[in-house]
């Protein structure tokens, strides 16, 4: 039996990547969105920030930052923790964008 998916879309909802004649596994985004931090429809930061004042949550996402770097040598990923703590000072930036 060939489970080969047959369309982009086959191989999208069956977590693949289709590019033209192969196929690869989709790699989880750990950085953007982990599926560890959603439950149901929504994020975890999104409940925080939803939960937290708006003084709390900037406190919220700068200790992540520094958390990520402060640890980036020590879990054998550090150019994953780097782009985490990269991710919650651009959320932070994101909050003072005056747009």
């Amino acid at each position: 039996m060939n489970d080969k998916p047959k369309t982009i879309y086959d191989a999208y909802t069956q977590g693949q990547l289709y590019t033209g004649d192969s196929v690869h596994e989709a790699k989880p985004d750990m950085v953007n969105h982990p599926k560890h931090y959603a439950n149901g429809t929504i994020e975890c930061i999104d409940a925080m920030e939803a939960m937290l004042t708006p003084e709390e949550f900037i406190g919220y996402l700068r200790g992540n930052a520094f958390k990520y770097m402060w640890r980036f040598r020590n879990k054998g990923k550090a150019y994953e923790d780097l782009q985490k703590s990269q991710w919650y000072v651009n959320r932070l930036v994101s909050l003072y964008n005056p747009r």
